[in-house]
């Protein structure tokens, strides 16, 4: 119980930062791929209760669409170059196009699977598919997201 709850507040905790610290000086593109970000991050603490019991299964399958959408949108919304600050992402992103459009259809593919097990309704299946929603966010994050300095 105690290691269910760890690994589900270290899996918020990647996305926590993301929503906490808004940035009033991103402009453009930049500020539309912060939003689709933010958004992720908060269907990524909604599907947490769902996980959690908090909120029913079937909330999971309008939510994991919302992640499909938003997930088509990341490729676009990180053209070449706009990676100065106030923008976290990395400029490896030009150089790694490819694995980095992968990444983006990785996610895509780990929340369509879990609205296949949210339309099924089965919770036990539900939380091994949030999991890997969450680690295809993080090992984005790891690969192309900058820590910057505030």
């Amino acid at each position: 119980m105690v290691r269910k709850l760890l690994a589900s507040l270290a899996i918020v905790a990647c996305f926590a930062p993301a929503a906490a610290h808004p940035h009033p000086d991103a402009k453009g593109i930049v500020k539309e791929r912060m939003a689709t970000m933010k958004a992720l991050a908060s269907s990524m603490k909604a599907l947490n209760q769902v996980r959690m019991g908090q909120t029913p299964i079937a909330a999971a399958i309008k939510i994991g669409e919302k992640i499909v959408d938003h997930s088509r949108l990341i490729p676009e919304q990180f053209p070449a170059n706009t990676y100065d600050y106030p923008s976290e992402a990395s400029p490896k992103i030009d150089s790694e196009r490819m694995l980095f459009k992968k990444q983006a259809s990785n996610l895509r593919a780990a929340a369509s699977k879990m609205i296949g097990v949210a339309r099924r309704g089965d919770l036990n299946a539900f939380t091994s598919s949030f999991r890997n929603i969450g680690k295809s966010c993080s090992s984005c994050h790891k690969g192309f997201r900058l820590k910057r300095q505030r």
